[in-house]
């Protein structure tokens, strides 16, 4: 076996095809009731520019000329605290061989100037599961995967009122220039939503921290679909929701950040916004087909605002954490 950094924008097509299908064989396995990516998709993660101020580093696990495993590292920013996430990938038929703690080695080894190690969607009852104790991974937060299959959706559910005394304003990719920095404030209230124990605290939304977002779902052929609510005629941002829909994934769109301003909770804003969106998604974008999002498992009122307009649970997962000192010690590095 052997591990060896990776560059998948400029890995040939036969190598990058490899780890396509690498992925797509072990969504199959590991998931096997839910509707797996297409190639495309795949393709399109692997090769994603990263959104400003992170890096992503690749490594390769091979057998002769066979790809067996496929890892990568996520780092925000350049401070010890900063995002820094890892994903590991064995082919299903290589496992229990060490070729994920040989990846995981690498990433360790990059890591060594940060304080944690973070890996998200880790589904409960799994074989990742089991990794992550023997590994030392802690529960940082208990979290929820939900979807809407939009063929058979009640579409009654969206159907709500207008709240009193707020006005609705969308947009699809950029922000009107009149709404930004109340926009980008607004984007700040996600995080009062419960975080566990999780020792990684989100950056702030800024003006430019938004138009930096814009531009990386333009460069990756995302649609970036926003309502938000206004508290009077021109703003400012009380709340909002955001979509995205990828060209390489038409069928699926992604629920991202719906957020509310802690003076103008209670008055039902996040379902009316949710809808609204849900709305305009099935009118703009007839081939989609589902959506997906993720809840932290006790963030009650989030969990019944999606309930609310039709989402339903389809997977308990976790966000793991490890010190990268303690992860190094247990790998003996």
């Amino acid at each position: 076996m052997q591990v060896i950094p990776f560059d998948p924008v400029a890995a040939d097509a036969a190598t990058l095809d490899a780890c396509v299908e690498l992925q797509l064989a072990a969504a199959r396995h590991d998931h096997p009731a839910e509707p797996p990516p297409g190639p495309a998709a795949v393709r399109q993660r692997l090769t994603r520019r990263p959104a400003p101020g992170r890096r992503f580093l690749h490594w390769l696990a091979t057998a002769g000329s066979e790809i067996t495993g496929l890892a990568y590292l996520v780092v925000e920013g350049s401070q010890a605290d900063g995002l820094t996430a890892v994903d590991v990938t064995v082919a299903p038929g290589f496992r229990r061989r060490g070729i994920g703690t040989a990846l995981l080695r690498e990433l360790t080894l990059a890591a060594r100037d940060r304080q944690c190690l973070l890996a998200e969607g880790v589904v409960t009852g799994s074989a990742g599961q089991a990794a992550a104790d023997a590994l030392g991974f802690a529960v940082g937060q208990r979290t929820i995967r939900l979807a809407l299959d939009l063929p058979g959706a009640d579409r009654t559910r969206w159907q709500v009122p207008d709240p009193a005394g707020y006005q609705l304003a969308q947009w699809t990719g950029s922000a009107p220039a009149g709404l930004l920095a109340s926009y980008a404030a607004a984007r700040n209230a996600i995080s009062e939503a419960p975080h566990g124990d999780l020792s990684f605290a989100e950056a702030r939304w800024t003006p430019d921290r938004v138009r930096d977002e814009e531009a990386t779902a333009r460069a990756r052929d995302c649609a970036l679909l926003v309502v938000a609510a206004l508290a009077e005629p021109g703003g400012p941002v009380a709340g909002l929701s955001c979509l995205e829909v990828y060209q390489a994934r038409p069928d699926t769109a992604l629920q991202q950040d719906t957020a509310v301003l802690t003076g103008h909770r209670g008055h039902g804003l996040g379902v009316w916004l949710k809808a609204a969106n849900l709305r305009r998604l099935t009118t703009d974008y007839p081939q989609v087909r589902r959506v997906t999002t993720s809840n932290a498992a006790d963030n009650r009122h989030m969990l019944a605002v999606n309930e609310a307009v039709g989402f339903t649970v389809r997977q308990h997962t976790e966000i793991r954490e490890v010190p990268v000192p303690q992860l190094a010690a247990r790998l003996g590095l």
